[in-house]
């Protein structure tokens, strides 16, 4: 089953475009998949909640709701169709368009002029002599987000609003533009695109912290997607992860060259200063570090990423590919032989515990 059957016809076709449609949609419909067979009734297809809204997509779970597995192809209007393989759902007497179909499940994009309130839901198949039918629930707002259980459990839809990357999220997006590089995430769900963007809050709970509001900069229909919500928050601007004195050293590296970068501001106080030596001592600083410490993992960045062997406990990256990630020791390899600042920046903000810069000279 094709997902951009779900893209509208003047969708953009750029692979990371691409890429959000096959993460989230082929991620959706597996949880939808796992979940058909639990319960009956016209749900949320984000949370399973028993209320929908106009604009969104809704799931119906059941039996005997289609004769085969068939997701919808757009017709030459590049609209969605309102019958599959003889499987029509109507709410009051409109049918509605039609996403997907199975003999347990349907979902389908709830029509935009629907009437708030319990409206009735009749669905014709050819699986059955016997029209079903029963009631929804339809509010101005059923707000629901995607998860994608293939990735972890509970893992939200949420990727990086620039790169369309997935987690684990760096606190800062080189591919940003202007002097802004906070990272951008996007929260796909449903249900929430008749709410106005500043009736809409988003908190985030970091560990052993209490919950904090995130900056919402959007929130509405997702571009190009039938039914798809979006909401864009830029990341805190307060650094719950990386020490003061690992920040008090990578922050002037990145406002050398971005003198008005949004830094964010580390409040933990580590125990540990930022080591710097020579190159020559990495073999006895590793050695020390990994008898010191009974558990963690340390990563050595250098412009190669080959400056020792992987180990169960040690990790030898390029910048490049150490983005995103965290690591109890970081240790840095002729820093100045990097790509740029902004990679060096990167580079040093991984490390959770200590940092040490080792350089040739």
């Amino acid at each position: 089953m094709s997902v951009f059957r779900f893209l509208r016809p003047n969708a953009t076709k750029s692979s990371q475009f691409c890429r959000v449609a096959q993460i989230l949609l082929a991620g959706w419909l597996f949880a939808n998949a796992c979940a058909a067979f639990a319960a009956e009734g016209v749900v949320s297809s984000a949370n399973f909640q028993a209320v929908i809204s106009p604009g969104s997509i809704a799931t119906v779970f059941g039996s005997n709701l289609a004769t085969g597995i068939i997701s919808a192809k757009l017709d030459d209007r590049g609209q969605l169709p309102t019958a599959i393989d003889g499987t029509i759902v109507k709410l009051g007497d409109n049918a509605v368009p039609l996403v997907f179909v199975s003999p347990s499940q349907i979902n389908f994009v709830v029509p935009e002029e629907t009437a708030i309130g319990q409206v009735s839901v009749t669905i014709q198949s050819r699986a059955s002599n016997t029209p079903w039918s029963g009631t929804a629930n339809v509010a101005k707002l059923a707000p629901g987000i995607y998860t994608i259980p293939c990735l972890r459990p509970n893992r939200g839809a949420v990727l990086n609003g620039v790169t369309y990357g997935l987690e684990p999220f760096s606190s800062v997006t080189v591919e940003n533009g202007g002097s802004d590089k906070r990272t951008r995430l996007t929260i796909f769900g449903t249900g929430f695109r008749n709410a106005r963007t500043s009736e809409v809050t988003v908190r985030a709970t970091p560990p052993g912290r209490e919950a904090v509001s995130l900056t919402v900069e959007y929130a509405g229909p997702a571009p190009n997607f039938f039914g798809l919500d979006q909401i864009n928050v830029a990341t805190l601007t307060v650094n719950y992860r990386t020490p003061e004195q690992v920040m008090a050293e990578a922050e002037p590296v990145i406002r050398a060259v971005l003198p008005d970068a949004n830094v964010p501001t580390s409040i933990r106080k580590g125990d540990r200063p930022v080591v710097h030596g020579s190159v020559a001592d990495l073999g006895s600083i590793l050695d020390a570090w990994l008898a010191e410490e009974g558990d963690g993992v340390a990563c050595v960045i250098s412009a190669g990423g080959d400056a020792v062997p992987t180990t169960a406990r040690i990790r030898s990256l390029t910048p490049a590919l150490s983005k995103g990630l965290e690591f109890d020791l970081v240790v840095l390899i002729d820093p100045e032989t990097f790509e740029g600042a902004v990679d060096r920046y990167v580079a040093m903000t991984r490390a959770t515990q200590q940092l040490v810069i080792l350089t040739t000279s």
